[in-house]
């Protein structure tokens, strides 16, 4: 009897060590799935971040453009008003010089 009982905490003891080489062997798998789930992640977040980049890059990219292109504009109507208001004065100029040169000779 006393035998069969040594027999049983034998088998007791190596199921127990089996049963625990199984939860670290499942334990080391769970680690290794959670470490290339969170690279995926990583991943996954720098790509969306350099998406983000991209998208606000070229949103800022086009606003420039308009506001150039605005700017632009709007010199270019300055300068043919300032060439408008310039070609009188030299109109009245030349009259001024042509009535002198007409009136000393």
């Amino acid at each position: 009897m006393i035998e069969e009982v040594i027999k049983e905490i034998n088998e007791a003891e190596i199921k127990a060590q089996e049963i625990i080489k199984e939860a670290n062997i499942k334990a080391k798998e769970m680690v290794i799935e959670a470490e290339t789930k969170a690279a995926e992640q990583r991943k996954d977040s720098v790509k969306s971040t350099k998406q983000d980049i991209k998208a606000t890059e070229l949103e800022a990219s086009k606003k420039a453009q308009e506001e150039r292109e605005k700017v632009l504009e709007k010199g270019k109507q300055e300068a043919a008003k300032l060439v408008k208001e310039k070609e009188k004065d030299i109109d009245k100029m030349a009259n001024e010089v042509l009535s002198l040169l007409v009136e000393k000779y």
